[in-house]
């Protein structure tokens, strides 16, 4: 029987979690490092994930398959638990290997509304000790534009 985590295959040569994650990981980067409009909001974070595995799906000797590609659209969707999980994970990852360049998921944004990250996001920096337990939404505020600044300036003068 094969473990699952929110619905990816998690063992053996095949861990559909890690390679969702990681094609997640490196659209994050790639948007890092642009110098204007690096911003992603959490819907078209999705969409190019399902795009980058369609890609990968279609070529020769492809890791992703049809399957992977048609499960990550119904599982990995803007409001859902997985999406939240996936960039956890990232951010804690991206934070602890390399704690002065900032929490990679800071750029992953509500499209409308208040255009910032969502409230997983906030709770991931208070878990990681970056943000106070009992910040208010000024310092949540102050706390996002630092962090855009050092993921900004740490990607972009990677090019």
């Amino acid at each position: 029987m094969t473990t699952r985590f929110y619905g990816f295959a998690v063992e053996g040569p095949r861990n559909e979690w890690q390679l969702v994650k990681e094609i997640a990981r490196e659209i994050l980067l790639e948007r890092a490092s642009l110098p204007d409009d690096y911003l992603i909001p959490y819907s078209r974070l999705t969409a190019e994930v399902v795009t980058r595995l369609s890609q990968q799906a279609a070529s020769v000797g492809a890791v992703a398959t049809r399957e992977l590609v048609e499960k990550t659209r119904e599982i990995l969707t803007p409001e859902s638990n997985a999406l939240a999980e996936m960039l956890r994970e990232i951010s804690t990852e991206s934070a602890s290997c390399v704690p002065d360049q900032g929490m990679l998921t800071v750029i992953v944004v509500h499209k409308t509304g208040d255009q910032r990250p969502g409230s997983g996001f906030f709770a991931c920096a208070r878990e990681l000790g970056r943000l106070p337990a009992n910040a208010s939404e000024a310092q949540e505020d102050e706390f996002w534009i630092r962090e855009l600044d050092l993921v900004q300036r740490s990607h972009t003068s990677r090019q």
